[in-house]
């Protein structure tokens, strides 16, 4: 949107060049049920690619993601936040992914919330 346009102009001036171009058609509407992921724990390398391997894998089209690393109150460890927006394909078994992201919250030891609707 405008917003990321406003961005990438504001990386131009430091001497970066940076091309908008809109897209020439509108993408074909996609049926699915509306997901929204709430991600915070210990920023390390491989969350974001983890989280989008699992959602790839199901045909999940990610509609909205935003990210931060910040400092935790009263340590220097960083945590990592991100919200996605998405859509899950009506065939595909919402319980199967829950599952496929407690792993990863497992093994990354994240906290990862899944809501039905965006909310």
């Amino acid at each position: 949107g405008n917003a990321l346009e406003a961005d990438l102009k504001a990386l131009s001036s430091s001497g970066l060049s940076v091309r908008v171009t809109p897209a020439t058609a509108p993408a074909a509407p996609r049926s699915g049920r509306a997901i929204t992921l709430t991600v915070i724990g210990p920023d390390r390398l491989g969350i974001v690619r983890e989280i989008s391997r699992a959602l790839a894998q199901r045909e999940v089209n990610v509609v909205e993601m935003d990210s931060t690393v910040s400092s935790a109150p009263m340590s220097a460890e960083l945590i990592f936040t991100a919200r996605i927006d998405a859509e899950i394909p009506d065939h595909v078994d919402l319980d199967d992914l829950e599952d496929s992201l407690e792993e990863i919250a497992n093994v990354m030891t994240l906290e990862i919330e899944l809501e039905r609707g965006h909310g």
